[in-house]
């Protein structure tokens, strides 16, 4: 039997979430510098592990939905909702959340912990 090594896996696993984080953030963050500029702008300061990012409230926060096309961000199901499941949710309340099950043409698509 191949023997792995853990500390790699670790490692890997590691760089794997940092990528996966720093896209997200990239991709859902508007541009601050600052904990003062985010306050400034309408967001709030949000630290998760290595990371500072400004968190910014949705324009259609709780709307109802069927497909993330119809929100700012995302449209969500609660979590935990299996996936295959037709289902009507609503729009994501803010720019960064930590877990989220998406909605996809009235079906839950699956979900993502990051």
């Amino acid at each position: 039997m191949k023997k792995t090594n853990s500390k790699l896996v670790i490692i890997v696993a590691v760089v794997l979430a940092f990528i996966t984080v720093s896209s997200y953030l990239i991709f859902f963050s508007k541009e601050t510098d600052t904990r003062e500029s985010c306050e400034a702008n309408g967001g709030y300061w949000t630290v998760i592990p290595g990371i500072e990012v400004c968190n910014y409230p949705s324009d259609d926060a709780g709307k109802e939905c069927t497909d993330s096309s119809q929100c700012e961000y995302r449209c969500l199901a609660p979590l935990g909702t299996e996936e295959g499941t037709s289902f009507t949710g609503s729009c994501q309340e803010s720019s960064f959340i930590d877990c989220y099950t998406e909605i996809k043409d009235g079906v839950v698509i699956g979900g993502l912990c990051i």
